[in-house]
């Protein structure tokens, strides 16, 4: 009697449990069609279903659709924070008369100089200014100023250059008044006064005088720390000469002011604190 095991006859033996016969032999693997295009990669369905995916840094922006977005910009405020302090640093240029520099002027040029730049009488100031501001609240702050103006003047005689410079050193202080809201440019207007030594040829004066400066402060920065400032800057300063030239040629004719009364346009970049 055969056992349970045991082959019919005519019958290969039989494989152990798990395992292929031993006459077994694997097809050969499937090749696909001439012009059959590759599959895809990755496939349609990558990454599969539930993957987890590679967690975020901890400082990374929440909120943001994926990687794509890298920088995140920090939003512009809608009101400029109060700062207390202010640094700006500009200069400007503009129009003056000195009425008596220029008849000065007139009686020592020839009528055959040649104007190297400009009008014949002195008429363009320019001015450098630095100035902080301390804001004890949002709208109303203290300004103290130094500022150097000068107007420089060359002719030219028989091919010789001759130049006369005409210089005044102010220091100042004014009062801010602005106003700002929003997003618009924060404006201002800034009476003061400011005490003026100025030179001229062997001139010498001095003595106080107004300005009045009004204008707009543009800011920019996600902090809006930083901006411009454009204003007219008005000037009233006549100011009596104290010493004359030694010389009487020098002297005559006879000046007796320097004015610096002025309309000025300035520009300006500033730093809050």
């Amino acid at each position: 009697m055969l056992s349970a095991s045991a082959p019919m006859p005519g019958q290969p033996p039989a494989a152990s449990p798990g395992q292929p016969p031993a006459d077994y032999s694997p097809p050969a693997a499937y090749a696909a069609p001439a012009g059959y295009p590759p599959p895809s990669y990755p496939p349609a369905a990558y990454p599969p279903p539930g993957y987890a995916g590679y967690p975020p840094p901890a400082d990374y922006p929440a909120g943001l659709p994926g990687y794509e977005a890298v920088v995140a910009e920090a939003p512009v405020p809608a009101n400029a924070p109060h700062r207390f302090g202010r640094l700006r640093l500009g200069g400007g240029m503009g129009y003056f008369d000195p009425k008596e520099v220029n008849t000065w002027l007139k009686a020592r040029v020839p009528s055959s100089a040649t104007m190297e730049s400009g009008f014949s009488d002195m008429a363009l100031l320019l001015a450098l200014e630095a100035s902080a501001a301390y804001y004890p609240i949002r709208n109303v702050g203290i300004r103290p100023s130094a500022s150097y103006l000068f107007s420089p003047k060359v002719f030219s005689v028989n091919g010789e250059a001759t130049s006369y410079y005409l210089h005044s050193l102010a220091p100042g202080l004014s009062v801010d008044l602005a106003y700002d809201e929003g997003k618009l440019p924060r404006l201002f207007i800034s009476p003061g006064i400011a005490y003026q030594w100025a030179w001229f040829e062997g001139h010498e004066a001095a003595g106080l005088g107004l300005t009045l400066a009004m204008g707009a402060e543009l800011s920019f920065g996600a902090a809006r720390s930083k901006g411009i400032s454009l204003a007219l800057v008005f000037r009233s300063a006549n100011l009596d000469v104290s010493t004359r030239p030694s010389s009487y040629s020098d002297r005559t004719p006879t000046i007796n002011h320097l004015d610096f009364s002025s309309v000025l346009f300035c520009v300006g970049f500033q730093l809050g604190l």
